[in-house]
């Protein structure tokens, strides 16, 4: 046994064979390192970090947003969508040289023409021809104006962007600068070099500008940079040989040539809430704050309704590449969009509403105005304010509050003479007057501002309609029990929230007639001063029974909604009732302004006295107008409000049927109808 190690011993160690000792040492090392890289191995697989690294690795997720729901009208047009901006960034650190292509000495833009030699491939040279041959041609110092255009990167930029005053340019040009001198002190850029500037934000995604930054990013560009020429350790070394000298020059250029694209201009996307209405529908629509909620109008009283789902799925790498682990992960994207509301304005109409209104509060000089049309089944076609804003800009502050305000459903005001056609059917419904019944006005009620004229005894009740005779008005009213008067009211839905937006909608008052004074009847006969506070929305509603034959609906925003109605009043009483709102306005009433070409129309005036500070105001007033047309089967009812017009003619007929006269114009056919 001894022998046989002795002779072991002689062979690797004692006799002078260095290639078997060499053998044996390089086998003893690799068994080692062998040994090692298994141990390690075995090691990773018990080692939790490692474990969470590599699983790290592997796995990933992605969050995706869908878009907020769209609100559109009742023909289908976008009311309030979504829209695709993008926001142009710079970020030299990152491609700085492709930018600005820093030390290059020549850019062509790539012409379609190709010389003799170069290789066609579907009417474009091939580019590697191109680039052997520009390198040919630079160092020859041969002009290429025939085949290639000398461009410069940052101007073309600039153009795309739309840069008129230079300002784009100049921002690239000084990043670029700073950033290549921070890289060449340091040897690489520092965080603060690192950051994106914008360029341009908020641009359509569809516009020339980004169009054209697109197609200018996808063009390709011929580029030749020259460098000097790089001699290596080894070479320096024997350059200082004699017989080196004359083959190495340091000054040699190195010229590269390449095809390239413009990189280092990014385009980042994202949705913008666009409002193709603008300031007309900005009131009702509302809009949607920095985060994407809504802060006023439909934007917020359906927020929870409109906005949009997310989703966060784990992708997993397989082979290289990111793959879903679910297979109907695909479908769950497309279900993330929030809902979309359909309403039952028409954006035609909304528009010559509006635009009516807010002529007529700047010519009048007033604080601010609203109305209301509907059709007969109560759908709201239109729904106005003035003041508003523009919600595609944005929301200003708390000054734009009131810019923000559904006027037609929020403000209450007094009902003024709107009243007297209703206080009419009440006491006709009643039996307590007829049809030929003259009204005694010989003697007054105690108001100062109805004065008996004794040339004049008796009226008419369609007289008084069509006058707005407030004494009349009141001589009708003491037929009827308070009682009685409330319940028709009620039953007309004053003092009730009309059930459009029951979030910020005002219900209006209606106070119980155990509560009224002996004056009270007599206010409410005329105007309903204290005793009734109303909006737009629901003046609106109680003039449907006049669309309706005598029956009240409910009102609509949204389409497919339910049809609700309730008989009140006859149709015999209510024809008589509609004459003379049709004599108010065709005869020479107070709605004389209201009176429409080729078209038959019928409504009533108001003018109440403005409540400031607990006291009703001699030289402030509220104007109003209801009416529809045609009168015989109506097509539109209408009421509008221009609160506190200035200058001496401040009543609803001089203010407020003008409104009517020019919207009613324009939505409805010029055709005869009697």
């Amino acid at each position: 046994m001894l022998k046989k190690y002795q002779k072991l011993l002689n062979k690797y160690f004692y006799r002078q064979n260095f290639f078997e000792r060499h053998y044996f040492i390089i086998t003893i090392l690799v068994s080692f390192f062998v040994f090692k890289i298994l141990w390690a191995i075995v090691s990773s697989y018990n080692d939790p970090e490692l474990q969470k690294k590599a699983i790290k690795d592997s796995v990933k997720t992605i969050t995706y947003i869908g878009n907020r729901g769209k609100i559109f009208d009742r023909n289908g047009n976008i009311l309030s969508g979504n829209i695709l901006i993008s926001t142009v960034s710079l970020n030299p650190p990152t491609h700085l040289n492709a930018v600005n292509f820093n030390d290059v000495s020549s850019i062509w833009r790539i012409s379609k023409k190709c010389k003799e030699g170069d290789i066609e491939l579907k009417n474009k040279c091939k580019y590697k021809n191109l680039a052997l041959r520009a390198k040919r041609l630079f160092k020859l110092k041969l002009l290429e104006d025939d085949f290639v255009k000398s461009v410069d990167f940052p101007q073309l930029v600039a153009q795309a962007l739309e840069d008129k005053n230079n300002s784009i340019l100049n921002t690239i040009l000084s990043k670029k600068t700073a950033c290549v001198n921070i890289g060449k002190k340091n040897k690489k850029f520092t965080p603060k070099c690192s950051k994106y500037k914008m360029l341009k934000k908020n641009l359509p995604f569809t516009g020339n500008i980004v169009q054209n930054l697109l197609a200018l990013k996808k063009e390709k560009f011929l580029v030749c940079e020259v460098s000097k020429f790089k001699i290596s350790t080894k070479d320096k070394i024997f350059s200082t040989l004699s017989f080196w000298k004359d083959k190495i020059n340091p000054k040699t250029q190195n010229i590269k040539c390449a095809v390239r694209r413009i990189k280092g201009i990014a385009i980042d996307n994202s949705t913008k809430r666009f409002y193709p209405q603008a300031q007309g529908t900005t009131p009702l629509i509302g809009a949607v704050n920095n985060k994407k909620v809504g802060v006023f109008g439909l934007e917020n009283s359906f927020n929870s309704l409109l906005q949009p789902k997310s989703i966060t799925i784990k992708l997993t790498k397989d082979n290289g590449s990111w793959i879903s682990k679910y297979g109907q992960d695909r479908q769950k994207i497309k279900n993330l969009n929030g809902n979309d509301l359909h309403l039952t304005i028409d954006k035609d109409i909304q528009f010559h509403l509006f635009n009516a209104i807010r002529k007529s509060v700047k010519k009048s000089g007033a604080i601010s105005g609203g109305g209301i049309i509907l059709n007969p089944r109560g759908e709201i076609m239109a729904m106005a304010s003035y003041p508003s804003s523009d919600a595609n800009k944005g929301i200003n502050g708390v000054d734009d509050y009131a810019h923000y305000i559904n006027r037609p459903i929020k403000d209450n005001l007094d009902i003024a003479s709107i009243i007297k056609p209703l206080i009419a059917l009440i006491a006709l419904e009643e039996r307590v007057i007829t049809f030929d019944e003259k009204i005694d006005i010989s003697t007054g009620e105690g108001i100062k501002k109805f004065k008996v004229d004794k040339k004049r005894p008796y009226i008419s009740i369609q007289d008084i309609i069509k006058e707005s005779h407030g004494l009349g008005a009141i001589k009708i009213g003491k037929k009827i029990t308070d009682e009685v008067m409330y319940n028709y009211l009620s039953r007309l839905k004053f003092g009730s929230s009309p059930g459009v937006l029951p979030t910020i909608e005002s219900a209006g008052l209606l106070r119980n007639f155990y509560n009224w004074a002996k004056s009270d009847k007599k206010r409410v006969s005329f105007g309903g001063y204290g005793v009734i506070s109303t909006t737009l929305v629901q003046i609106a509603r109680s003039y449907l029974i006049f669309l309706n034959d005598g029956k009240i609906s409910n009102i609509k925003l949204f389409k497919n909604g339910i049809d609700y109605s309730q008989k009140i009043f006859s149709k015999k009483n209510i024809n008589y009732i509609t004459q003379a709102l049709i004599n108010g306005v065709n005869q020479d009433g107070t709605g004389k302004r209201a009176k429409l070409k080729n078209i038959i129309a019928a409504g009533k005036t108001g003018t109440s006295q403005l409540l400031i500070n607990g006291k009703y105001s001699n030289s402030k007033h509220n104007t109003l107008f209801a009416g529809f047309a045609p009168a015989k089967n109506p097509k539109f009812l209408m009421v509008v409000n221009i609160k506190s017009p200035k200058g001496y003619y401040n009543n609803g007929g001089s203010i407020a049927a003008p409104v009517f006269k020019k919207v009613m114009e324009k939505i409805l056919p010029a055709t005869n109808n009697h």
